[in-house]
């Protein structure tokens, strides 16, 4: 007889199990020396996946399949959804039940076996900040194998503003732009500076390049050309967690 499905939490994991309000609290992730009972002889488990990740930025995510023999995978899929659908799923409960918004395509196999597939941004995934809930799922020998549902946190991208700059300024004066950095996971600003010219696009000068960790606000002294009347155009280029981010262009007067 087969057994139904028990839910273990792989210590490698890095997603987080999501709440369960109308069942007991599940117990905390374990190591394999840790465990207190023998393993289960059929079942599904999340190995891998991420507990922070950037808004529209699909994630993998690993799981494995197993059963007491080898047997026919005849479908196994991802789950996900903005809302939780957290709590017991005993092999009995097909995916309708539980009506998650969003699934990934099918694969098939034979247990045991591992898959991985990416949980895709959009409407009900990972396209504005928030959390994103899913399982894995496959169906076995007639029973339905499901894990445990997982959370994602997803954080908005970084950000590069101007907060102040002035509107004109005299020819081979100097002038200070500020601006502001913010959002990213885990948010290391690795270098952000002012980039400057008089042609839209083309920007001759660099300001000195600084660093931090998003939120943070920075300045910088620029010195306008020496001919006038210009326009100067500017933006304000940011490193952020190894990604490039820019301000929108801004301009000023030379006279």
């Amino acid at each position: 007889m087969v057994l139904l499905a028990v839910f273990v939490l792989i210590a490698g994991c890095t997603g987080q199990p999501a709440g369960q309000p109308e069942t007991p609290a599940q117990e905390p992730a374990k190591t394999p020396t840790e465990t207190t009972s023998l393993p289960p002889s059929a079942g599904i488990t999340v190995t891998t996946a991420p507990s922070t990740v950037l808004e529209n930025s699909r994630f993998p995510v690993t799981w494995k399949v197993f059963t007491a023999e080898p047997l026919a995978i005849t479908e196994t899929v991802l789950y996900y959804d903005r809302l939780s659908h957290a709590g017991a799923a005993p092999t009995a409960m097909q995916p309708s039940m539980l009506k998650y918004s969003s699934v990934s395509p099918k694969q098939k196999g034979n247990t045991p076996a591992t898959f991985t597939d990416y949980v895709a941004p959009g409407s009900a995934a990972g396209d504005s900040p928030g959390k994103i809930y899913f399982r894995a799922y496959a169906l076995v020998g007639g029973l339905n194998y499901w894990s445990d549902e997982y959370v994602a946190t997803i954080m908005p991208k970084p950000s590069v503003t101007v907060i102040e700059s002035p509107s004109s300024v005299g020819k081979s004066s100097t002038f200070v732009v500020k601006w502001t950095v913010k959002n990213g996971y885990p948010g290391k600003i690795d270098k952000t500076y002012v980039l400057s010219g008089i042609r839209a696009g083309q920007y001759a000068s660099t300001s000195l390049e600084q660093t931090g960790t998003s939120t943070a606000s920075f300045q910088a002294t620029l010195t306008a050309p020496a001919t006038a009347p210009e326009t100067l155009y500017f933006i304000v280029t940011s490193v952020v967690d190894g990604q490039s981010y820019n301000s929108t262009e801004g301009t000023l007067t030379v006279y």
